[in-house]
């Protein structure tokens, strides 16, 4: 939709480096992952799209993420391991599956917007051996730029910045450089943009 053209290799630069990076316990033959984003946006065609391309990731593809009933049944039926999603979607999706159903999932990655306890407490509780990593991008970036990674994630964070990236935390007025641990605009640089 913003029309951002983004090339192989900031697509490929970008999933590189959030797998070597962030899934420490890597992909696994019997992983499954479920495509549910819309290829159009840059987050749906790398994930969903390009991954299993690359990677030779198993997919199941459902084509309205907001149908947390047929999402959850998809979910059992092909025994998914890895989901991607905004709170939202996997909100809805929580709402409308059984205790069961869900118990597949090994792996939820989110973003677009923050995630809330509700969502992790839904998750922990029907999904006790699954891991939310959480995390920030945009478009322009292929599109991710930090994530929880799946050995060290902590609700309500988005991670660090993955390594394909070279980074500046700057006063947003000044453009001064600002210290460990200080509030500013972030600036971001590399192959994946």
């Amino acid at each position: 939709p913003k029309a951002v053209p983004l090339t192989h290799k900031n697509i490929l630069t970008n999933l590189d480096s959030v797998l070597s990076e962030a899934i420490t316990r890597g992909l696994q033959p019997q992983d499954v992952l479920l495509g549910m984003l819309p290829p159009f946006h840059s987050f749906g065609i790398t994930v969903c799209t390009v991954l299993p391309l690359v990677h030779g990731t198993r997919v199941v593809y459902s084509p309205n993420p907001t149908d947390g009933v047929t999402i959850a049944q998809v979910v059992d039926a092909y025994k998914v391991t890895l989901l991607v999603g905004t709170p939202t979607f996997l909100n809805g999706i929580m709402k409308s599956s059984s205790n069961r159903q869900l118990e597949s999932l090994q792996l939820i990655v989110t973003g677009a917007e923050k995630c809330t306890p509700k969502v992790y407490e839904l998750f922990g509780r029907r999904c006790p051996n699954a891991v939310i990593m959480e995390g920030y991008g945009v478009t322009e970036c292929s599109p991710v730029i930090s994530v929880n990674h799946d050995d060290d994630h902590t609700a309500g964070t988005i991670g660090k910045i993955i390594g394909a990236f070279d980074y500046l935390i700057v006063h947003p007025e000044t453009n001064e450089k600002l210290q460990h641990g200080q509030t500013g605009l972030l600036l971001v640089a590399g192959d994946c943009v």
